[in-house]
Formats: structure tokens, C-alpha cells, sequence
């Protein structure tokens, strides 16, 4: 076993010995070990050499293969922004154990570093996802899925009584940039888009790209009504239907 390995499992038998005699402990040792990505390591050894039937948190994968692309025979392309984990609630890890490959968007080092070695074919890009292509502060949370580019955002999440794990600088890309320096000039099949507080960025400038360019499918987070009246209004005139599925909207013109 690697020794970064070995220590995430020594540091997970000492959380759990101090589990009943101090949860405040326990609390510390769990947040010490999401900063470090220890602990979260270990855990995810095994979740690459599962084989499930789907791997999205609310069966979107199947919708995408069963649905709208059943009829497609090439693989195809996808574009995950705010990949997160590699496989873990994964929009696109089902559609690329079948072939298809794409552009992994993550700001967060240590999951970056998990698509590179589980998803090898895709294309890996650290940055964020905002109005201008610049610098911009990310606030990485714990968990790291609550992690966020909006300051209000932010402010929900540890008023909820999440924690801060470090304030980063990060480059920032706008779509367009991304597409043009990445996309390699071929049209995105499937987009996924979960960037906590700030999806409503990527469907404006999805309404705003050349045609050629529009996804043929999107599935974005819009998990109140709120985020998803804001979400449906800038894309009403780029695709003809939706489906809603948990905390996501599936966008999508006929394939």
C-alpha cells in the first residue's frame, strides 16, 4: 500500500476510536483529513473497479443512453464543468466507460488529479467558469461539493455551518474561451454543468455561443425553483425540451 494510502487508513482507525468519546474530535479529525485528501483517497480505491448501471445521483446517465442518445452509434463527446469526483456521482463516467471522451472542467487539485489517472483520454483543465476570462477567488468548503466562485454563495453554505477549508486564486475562463482552446473544433454532444450558485453563468453564454457550438444536450443544476425559472428563461430560446430529475434539468433538441 502507497504511504499516502497507508496514512488515510491509520487516520481513519483514529477517527473512528475517538468517534464516541469526542464528536467535536471526530469532526476535527474528518475536516483535518478532507484538507489534506487523505482519508478521501483511501475511499475511493475502490470506486473505479465498480460496475453499476448508473453512476449519476438521479439516474440522469441512463436517461442520456436509453433516451436521447439510444439511436447514436459513434461514441460522443462530452463537457463536465464542476466534474467533481471521477466516477462518484458522475454525469459522464457512464457515457465514458462506452466510448465517449470530452473536456473535464475542475478547479479542486486533488479530483483533477483522480480524472487524470481514472479517465486518461479525456481532456483535464484546472480553472474556473465565470464572466471574464481572469483570476477569480474559489472557496474550497468541506465537503468540497458545496464548494463555490460566489461570495453569497460562500456565505449560505457556512451560515449552514460548513467550513472553509482555504481561499484559492484561480484562472478563470469564460465558455467560449474554454471551447475555442480545448474543444478541438468538434460539437458538444452532452454538457454537465454544477458549479454551486453560478450555473445560471454557463446557460447565458451557452444562449449567447455560435449554434455550431450549443451543446445538443445539457444537463445543468437548479436545485430550487428559483435556479431553475433563472435557468429555463435564458435557455428557453436554445432548446425545444426538458426534463426535470432531482436537482437537475436535462435540456435537449431532438438528436
Amino acid at each position: 500500500m502507497p504511504k499516502q494510502q497507508a496514512f488515510a487508513a491509520t487516520a481513519g482507525i483514529l477517527a473512528a476510536k475517538y468517534a464516541m468519546e469526542s464528536p467535536t474530535m471526530l469532526s476535527d479529525v474528518r475536516f483535518w483529513a478532507a484538507k489534506s485528501g487523505l482519508i478521501q483517497g483511501l475511499r475511493d480505491i475502490p470506486l473505479h473497479f465498480q460496475r453499476r448501471e448508473s453512476y449519476s445521483q438521479h439516474g440522469e446517465d441512463t436517461f442520456l443512453l436509453n433516451t436521447i442518445f439510444k439511436d447514436q452509434e459513434r461514441p460522443g463527446r462530452y463537457l463536465d464543468i464542476g466534474a467533481s469526483h471521477p466516477v462518484r456521482i458522475s454525469n459522464t463516467y457512464l457515457l465514458h466507460r462506452k466510448g465517449w471522451s470530452g473536456i473535464i472542467v475542475e478547479p479542486i487539485s486533488r479530483l483533477l488529479r483522480l480524472h487524470q489517472r481514472w479517465r486518461p483520454r479525456d481532456t483535464h483543465v484546472q480553472c474556473l467558469i465565470g464572466e471574464t476570462d481572469s483570476v477569480a477567488e474559489f472557496f474550497l468548503m468541506y465537503p468540497s461539493v458545496l464548494s463555490t466562485t460566489s461570495p453569497e454563495q460562500y456565505e449560505r453554505v457556512v451560515a449552514a455551518g460548513y467550513r472553509l477549508i482555504e481561499r484559492l486564486e484561480l484562472p478563470q475562463l469564460t465558455l467560449g474561451t474554454l471551447l475555442h482552446k480545448y474543444g478541438e473544433g468538434k460539437r458538444i454532444d452532452f454538457a454537465s454543468v454544477d458549479i454551486e450558485g453560478v450555473d445560471w453563468i454557463v446557460a447565458k453564454q451557452i444562449a449567447e455561443l455560435d449554434e455550431k457550438l450549443v451543446p445538443r444536450c445539457l444537463c445543468i443544476e437548479s436545485n430550487d425553483e428559483d435556479a431553475n425559472l433563472r435557468v429555463t428563461s435564458l435557455l428557453r430560446n436554445v432548446y425545444r425540451n426538458k426534463k426535470r430529475m432531482g436537482a437537475n434539468t436535462i435540456f435537449w433538441n431532438e438528436i
